[in-house]
């Protein structure tokens, strides 16, 4: 589920914006064995209680001991580059509509269009997004050298407040492009600002692209500058793995099948769906309209009515442990089997609790979550 994988990584950039944790306190009790795990939105601290027995003056293993959950609730804030590619590979027409009697638009007006209208009405708290754009602003539109130029200086950090600045600093969806496509650049960009974001929040790439890579270096003739796929761009995928940082391609009308030969500032030879693949890239899709690309961007950075809400029970419930109730806002609510399809609660895993549709919002509301475990049977 896209939802769940965002949101533990990445795991969701937005289906679950708050995660709890905390610490658990042991407690003397009389009558029945029970804990209660409790959210709210003050942070609070675990104090344990004078009288418990732990099992390291025993060193007796405890059986069920009861305990009070005490997290803290936690603003989950992804860090996102979003890499747009604007070459003039961006002005090539498609079925945008899947409709054949009306006329192609270029990809470029369509992400455009699908940008602003799946970024305006994101909370601007709930994500911190910037922006690596390539070409850059001062890319020749010549075939010369000056055709792979990238300005880190127009990048953007991630940071919250920063939709409008980055709507702002793409082009319009009738602008003319130039120049060539210096993904790596954008990539190196890309990981050198996420390297300043919370390494314990998801920090991710999504990259928006019709092109191949080229611009590698160093070259020693422009037809291999320009014409050549950037080998670079692999290892560099790589790294970004390596340091815990996602990249999801979204290839913009992006087919099966080898490129033309031509002297275009385009690799030759080169099939996306394949090369896209075989790259260490946390997913690629390949967009065949815009109703996809709205689809999936909105999936990806658009807070989803009825989302899940993730919490973790630390330290995990014993396995004689049962979750008696379930308090949202100080309602009770239902166990259930189907998080997409019913308004309630469920255990993902021995320690996942997840609030579902109605629930989740209700604790979005009023960030108050109580559960209460008993010692079986």
């Amino acid at each position: 589920m896209r939802l769940r994988e965002l949101a533990l990584m990445f795991a969701s950039l937005v289906a679950c914006t708050d995660r709890a944790t905390g610490s658990a306190t042991e407690v003397e009790t009389t009558g029945t064995s029970s804990s209660t795990a409790t959210t709210s939105g003050v942070e609070t601290t675990a104090v344990p209680t004078t009288g418990a027995t732990t099992a390291a003056e025993t060193g007796v293993e405890p059986i069920c001991e009861p305990y009070t959950f005490a997290p803290v609730i936690v603003t989950f804030t992804p860090s996102v580059m979003l890499a747009i590619d604007h070459s003039p590979a961006m002005l090539d027409g498609w079925d945008h509509d899947g409709d054949p009697q009306t006329p192609e638009r270029s990809r470029w007006a369509s992400v455009r269009a699908t940008l602003d209208a799946v970024l305006s009405p994101i909370d601007p708290q709930r994500m911190a997004l910037g922006l690596a754009r390539f070409p850059g602003a001062t890319a020749s539109g010549a075939y010369e050298a000056e055709a792979c130029a990238v300005d880190p200086g127009e990048f953007l950090a991630p940071a919250t407040d920063n939709i409008a600045a980055i709507l702002a600093a793409l082009p319009a969806e009738d602008a003319p492009l130039v120049g060539a496509a210096p993904l790596r650049d954008a990539l190196l960009g890309s990981l050198a600002l996420l390297a300043g974001a919370p390494v314990d929040m998801p920090r991710v790439i999504v990259l928006l692209t019709h092109s191949a890579p080229n611009c590698g270096q160093p070259a020693d003739e422009l037809s291999t500058l320009l014409e050549g796929l950037d080998e670079g761009v692999g290892p560099l995928l790589a790294q970004a793995e390596a340091e815990g940082v996602r990249v999801i391609v979204l290839g913009i009308g992006t087919a099966a099948g080898p490129s033309p030969p031509a002297v275009d500032m385009r690799p030759d030879g080169v099939d996306l769906v394949e090369y896209w693949q075989s790259m260490a890239v946390q997913s690629f899709v390949a967009i065949a309209d815009e109703a996809a690309l709205l689809d999936e961007l909105g999936s990806l950075l658009a807070p989803a009515e009825g989302s899940p809400c993730w919490f973790t029970i630390d330290p995990p419930p014993r396995p004689e442990h049962q979750v008696a109730s379930v308090r949202v806002g100080g309602m009770l609510v239902s166990q259930v089997d189907d998080c997409e399809a019913e308004d309630g609660w469920l255990m993902a895993a021995d320690s996942e609790l997840v609030l579902c549709g109605a629930a989740c919002e209700l604790w979005r509301e009023t960030s108050l979550l109580e559960v209460e475990l008993v010692c079986g049977p």
